[in-house]
């Protein structure tokens, strides 16, 4: 389980978004900030009005260097990447194997929130092979 804290420039779009589209339970909230569950991790929004940040990227994907996910089985992921699809959420980076055949093989596949952060939903056949290389 992590903790991750971050500005956004909306938050009723943020809320819409992680909720509707993300599976993410609210839980505490205040005038100007909302804690979410997503999948067992905890994330903290705060209105924070306008930035923008440029994120690099790398490779011929365009992954973004900047980012944060969940990792999930390979059942979960699968029910997510169709729901990003029924709701039309444009993938930033589209599904895909990585490591094909490799201890690490993972699925994965980028979105973007509202505020321009990059969320990567990795996918494995056994958790077991998270950290193993």
């Amino acid at each position: 389980m992590f903790h991750i804290a971050f500005p956004v420039l909306n938050l009723q779009k943020t809320v819409d978004f992680y909720t509707e589209k993300l599976n993410a339970k609210i839980g505490r909230t205040g005038p100007l900030w909302v804690d979410f569950d997503l999948y067992g991790n905890q994330i903290t929004v705060h209105q924070s009005g306008n930035f923008r940040k440029k994120v690099p990227v790398m490779g011929k994907e365009g992954i973004p260097i900047t980012h944060f996910g969940v990792i999930l089985d390979l059942r979960e992921w699968h029910e997510v990447k169709q729901k990003m699809e029924e709701h039309h959420v444009p993938f930033l980076v589209p599904p895909k194997v990585v490591f094909e055949g490799e201890v690490g093989e993972q699925y994965s596949f980028f979105v973007e929130d509202p505020n321009g952060y990059s969320i990567e939903f990795k996918g494995f056949k056994s958790l077991d092979n998270v950290f193993r290389s």
